[in-house]
């Protein structure tokens, strides 16, 4: 009876599963506001799965410590489920091809303030696949040492929060978050990036449309390290990034409408390198005193660095381009406001 559910809490135990199976597993009509605390999950075989999910509501898995210690393991898996509750957990992934927390069919699901650890490679910190949906991933922080991994990766979802989170990335070829197969209206916010890596990347979005990436501080400082790779991505909205990084902005592939504003990049090479032919984007910097707006523009191509106060001048009366070689792709027709003009009268321009 969903109004009057029985309430069951495991705690305080210590589960050790070697095979195949489950350690703790919610199925078959699983009752619902479950509380599963303060359990030690070792999962050391193969294609196990520490907690697994295919029923349930608002059930929550809190304070846990989980160790997968086979190959091809989930800490938590979720094929099924909706509006659990997430919080307070300790993934350590110890062993390749492995995954920290996996939804599959899975809607309504709030994941805060895990930390996952990955220590070797083919991880998946974080994974959403089709059909999941709502799912709110905040304040987690996620570490992966290991090579060709992601930190959160999202496949042909949609509608999911992933805002306030912690991902350091230090092996090679890795992602801190990877976005594809058509996933849409997804939200990025105030996520902090490390990736200290050869060839890694911020965000590596291929394939998805009406994504909102704002706020979010990515840093990258191995060999061809890039902030945000776009690959057939449009109508998507990026703004106020701080990107410090070898490349900021690299651009492949029918990239198209999408809108970059007051994004503020350092780099050791290119703000924008567009190899792809994009078409349509629009870059806006402004502030209290103006704005300055390119419109439709096709191959966005920026060296060095781009933002508010060394690049672009946005003050009193006063609206421009630093005069230097590498903004000169920028020195094309543009939009200009000049705001809060004070006159006795209207001016008349010639």
């Amino acid at each position: 009876d969903q109004d009057n559910p029985q309430q069951i809490i495991n705690s305080n135990n210590t589960i050790i599963n070697n095979g195949s199976q489950n350690g703790i597993d919610f199925a078959n009509n699983a009752p619902f506001n479950n509380t599963i605390i303060k359990n030690i999950i070792n999962v050391t075989g193969d294609n196990g799965r520490g907690i697994s999910t295919t029923t349930g509501t608002a059930n929550i898995l809190q304070e846990n410590t989980i160790l997968i210690g086979g190959t091809n393991a989930d800490a938590i898996n979720f094929d099924g489920g909706d509006n659990y509750t997430i919080i307070d957990n300790i993934i350590t992934l110890s062993t390749a091809s492995n995954n920290g927390i996996v939804f599959n069919t899975a809607t309504g699901h709030n994941v805060t303030n895990n930390t996952i650890t990955a220590l070797l490679g083919s991880i998946n910190g974080i994974s959403l696949t089709s059909p999941a949906a709502d799912i709110t991933l905040q304040e987690n922080t996620i570490t992966i040492t290991g090579a060709s991994s992601n930190g959160i990766t999202l496949s042909n979802v949609t509608n999911n929060k992933i805002s306030n989170n912690i991902i350091n990335i230090y092996g090679t070829a890795s992602n801190s978050i990877a976005v594809s197969n058509t996933a849409l209206d997804n939200n990025f916010s105030g996520n902090t990036i490390f990736a200290n890596n050869t060839n890694g990347v911020g965000f590596d979005l291929d394939l998805s449309t009406n994504n909102r990436i704002t706020n979010n501080t990515i840093t990258t400082t191995g060999t061809s390290g890039h902030s945000m790779d776009l690959w057939n991505v449009n109508n998507s909205y990026i703004e106020d990034n701080i990107l410090n990084t070898t490349i900021g902005f690299y651009i492949q592939e029918n990239a198209s409408n999408i809108t970059f504003v007051n994004n503020d990049v350092t780099v050791g090479t290119d703000a924008f390198l567009d190899i792809g032919g994009s078409l349509n984007n629009t870059i806006i910097y402004n502030n209290s005193f103006g704005q300055v707006t390119w419109e439709d523009y096709p191959s966005i191509n920026v060296s060095n660095n781009l933002s508010i106060g060394d690049e672009i001048f946005l003050q009193q009366n006063l609206v421009g381009l630093v005069d230097t070689s590498f903004v000169q792709i920028l020195n094309d027709s543009a939009i200009i406001e000049i705001r809060n003009l004070s006159y006795n009268e209207t001016p008349q321009l010639l």
